[in-house]
């Protein structure tokens, strides 16, 4: 925390969370924004130093493999057609279903970058 402004008395996470309170008590919504934008702008959760690349590339294979697996076990000219469409629908324009299924993926990927290296 020593790299937050000075002028923000802030020396603890505690007092961070407090001042970041102020709005919801109609204190001082700049000095609430100005440790916002500390907190999301210029710091990063996680960093390339904190990902284990080999282990989310071991999640990418795992995925790629249990993709062409079922793709070669259900090619059929409907699944093509369809999975066609798909190729070509952004993320946003996905049903829940589908989201679903590329959520779970991604949810691996995050726990696999946040082993310890």
């Amino acid at each position: 925390m020593s790299d937050l402004p000075s002028n923000w008395g802030i020396t603890t996470p505690d007092q961070l969370l407090s001042n970041l309170r102020v709005a919801e008590t109609g204190g001082d919504i700049a000095e609430c924004a100005d440790a916002l934008e500390w907190m999301l702008g210029s710091r990063r959760l996680v960093d390339r130093e904190t990902i284990n690349v080999e282990a989310v590339a071991a999640v990418e294979h795992d995925q790629w493999a249990h993709w062409t697996a079922y793709m070669l076990d259900n090619l059929s000219r409907e699944n093509i057609i369809r999975w066609s469409l798909q190729i070509e629908t952004p993320y946003a324009e996905l049903t829940e279903a589908e989201k679903d299924s590329d959520r779970e993926w991604a949810n691996k990927a995050i726990d696999a970058a946040l082993v310890e290296v």
